[in-house]
């Protein structure tokens, strides 16, 4: 049986979905028939109702899960839009960088002149798809 991914679900629909494991479980179902009502892990609800304990009006202040955006990136917001706005106003020959277009191979190398940090390969790809989403 598939499971539908609750990561991806707006934060009210996951508050919404933990309110109703925390009702199902006062109703006293067990952790397999709360898994199989709301799509969740039963894992996941047995460690949702653990960290609850006796407050379940703590449910409203749980921490979204991940770590904040932002966070472990080898370059500063500033120093990125500075990369950013290199890349879209000038072909790297511009820069005196050896490439006539700009790959991602290109764009380690311009990060590890200007700013002093070597990224790998795939480490831009990632960098990349993020500024291309935030």
């Amino acid at each position: 049986m598939l499971r539908k991914d609750r990561r991806r679900a707006s934060t009210d629909a996951r508050l919404e979905l933990r309110r109703q494991v925390v009702e199902l479980r006062s109703m006293g179902k067990k952790l397999v028939e709360i898994s199989a009502i709301t799509g969740y892990a039963r894992s996941y609800c047995s460690t949702l109702l653990k960290k609850l304990g006796a407050e379940p009006e703590r449910l409203e202040v749980l921490p979204r899960g991940g770590r904040p955006k932002g966070s472990k990136r080898a370059l500063s917001a500033k120093d990125e839009r500075a990369a950013q706005r290199l890349i879209c106003g000038k072909f790297p020959d511009q820069l005196q960088l050896p490439f006539a277009l700009w790959t991602r191979v290109a764009i380690c190398e311009l990060i590890r002149v200007r700013f002093g940090v070597k990224l790998s390969v795939p480490v831009e790809h990632i960098n990349l798809d993020n500024r291309r989403h935030s």
